[in-house]
């Protein structure tokens, strides 16, 4: 289980007011933290700030001269003075700021000390221009927290869309762009933790003809059953050998909850896979409160795949109508989704991989046997977090906390079935956390029309523009 956080950094900025246009109606605000004698000059169209300060004076005070090229009046330009807050009117005679208002020629055209200038201060102190500055604050801030609380019911709404997943995993749609990925997946390698079935067959003297892998493995070792085995030897053979399967068909049934601010919400999730020889075909939909599926196809042994997108869902959350698509090479398809769609599942299961497993275990009604692996968070979904940015448009990636698989096979490696059960969290402005279960049913014993019957598309009518 990954305990992951996000540091926070304190940023401090010192802000430097130069080359500031300012107009006729902005205000100034001076503080009388320098030395008696400091000479602070403002311009109209550029602030400036004079430190002429005796460094051993204690006094509390400063000198303001405002230079106003072109000063026509005193009066209507209220709006241009410094808020001074009254905070002068302890001040003695001799340390008592001044102000003093110069033409473009220089000259002293009004010199006054503060408590008897007039800069349009209100009866609380205040500049107009102070008050109206306040009053937009208050506006931004109303705005803002308008703007904080649609954005947190939005987020729960497209938060419920949790439920697309690759081969036969489980995965979660998001809709909009999250805060960057809080883990850097770039940094691993995922052959680093992929193990082949032919160093696994190859550990039991199985080096070649490996369509008779099977008999080669009995006759050639102790080896009677999958009992035999590790979880993770046995899920890499029962891999190998649907890949080598002249059909199959796979369906997925789950639902995701996802909880954000203490409310959750529910998905429900369906996948199906389908191969008849020919063609690959891998159908996921997410049913709820938001209706959107994906659909891709591939021809075997050759380069292409077809993206279906489609957002008109059917048949209770387990059809779609399919019409928009995109035509990628099958490199690029990998680099968008992960993997192609004739992969079994996305997930890296290997003895890299597996943290914790439980032993083999026979049911004597079923005559199956099963086994349960927690998965590496980071190591085991290198491929299938791309699968999940590719079905949601997200600009960064989920991060999980926890993937555990039951896999259940029959004697002589063929998979009967997959659950899996998850945890993992976005952030989209807060985090949330979400949880899923998935099972899918694995059946090689349809005749290949028996399969066309279950293609979303024809893929045979398919031209792929690659």
């Amino acid at each position: 289980m990954a305990n992951l956080k996000r540091n926070k950094h304190n940023v401090n900025k010192n802000l430097t007011n130069t080359d500031s246009n300012v107009d006729e109606t902005s205000s100034f605000f001076a503080s009388n933290s320098a030395g008696n004698g400091d000479s602070v000059t403002i311009k109209k169209s550029d602030v400036v700030i004079e430190d002429n300060s005796d460094s051993n004076s204690s006094a509390k005070n400063s000198a303001i001269s405002i230079e106003n090229s072109g000063l026509e009046s005193l009066q209507g330009r209220q709006n241009s003075a410094n808020d001074l807050d009254n905070q002068n009117s302890g001040l003695t005679a001799e340390n008592k700021p001044s102000i003093a208002i110069k033409d473009e020629n220089e000259s002293v055209i009004v010199k006054d000390g503060v408590s008897n200038a007039s800069f349009g201060l209100n009866g609380n102190g205040h500049s107009q221009s102070d008050d109206e500055d306040e009053v937009q604050v208050k506006a931004k801030h109303t705005k803002k927290l308008k703007k904080s609380t649609k954005q947190r019911m939005r987020t729960i709404g497209i938060l419920t869309v949790l439920g697309i997943f690759t081969g036969s995993g489980l995965g979660v749609w998001y809709f909009n762009n999250a805060v960057g990925p809080i883990i850097d997946y770039s940094q691993y390698n995922e052959n680093d933790y992929i193990v082949s079935a032919e160093s696994v067959l190859g550990k039991y003297g199985v080096n070649s003809d490996y369509e008779n892998w099977l008999t080669q493995l009995k006759n050639n070792n102790d080896i009677t059953s999958p009992a035999d085995l590790s979880p993770a030897e046995n899920f890499i053979l029962a891999e190998f050998n649907a890949s080598l399967a002249d059909t199959f068909h796979i369906v997925g049934n789950g639902k995701v909850t996802a909880s954000v601010f203490g409310i959750s919400t529910s998905q429900s999730v369906y996948s199906e896979k389908n191969y008849d020889g020919g063609y690959y075909t891998f159908e996921s939909i997410s049913d709820g409160m938001l209706k959107i599926g994906k659909c891709s196809v591939m021809r075997k042994d050759t380069d292409g795949v077809r993206l279906y997108s489609s957002s008109n869902i059917t048949n209770g959350g387990k059809d779609a109508v399919w019409n928009d698509y995109q035509d990628y090479s099958n490199e690029g398809y990998i680099a968008l989704a992960g993997s192609t769609p004739d992969g079994i599942q996305s997930y890296i299961i290997s003895d890299k991989t597996i943290i914790d497993q439980s032993e083999v275990v026979y049911d004597e009604e079923s005559g199956y046997y099963s086994f349960t692996v927690d998965l590496d968070p980071i190591t085991s979904v290198l491929r299938y977090v791309r699968q999940v940015q590719q079905t949601s448009g997200l600009s960064s990636l989920p991060t999980f906390s926890s993937v555990s698989q039951t896999i259940t096979i029959d004697e002589n490696w063929n998979l009967i079935s997959i659950s899996i059960e998850e945890e993992y969290s976005v952030i989209y402005g807060v985090s949330a956390s979400c949880s899923g279960n998935l099972t899918s049913y694995y059946d090689f014993g349809m005749s290949e029309e028996e399969i066309k019957d279950f293609f979303p598309v024809d893929p045979y009518q398919i031209n792929f523009n690659v």
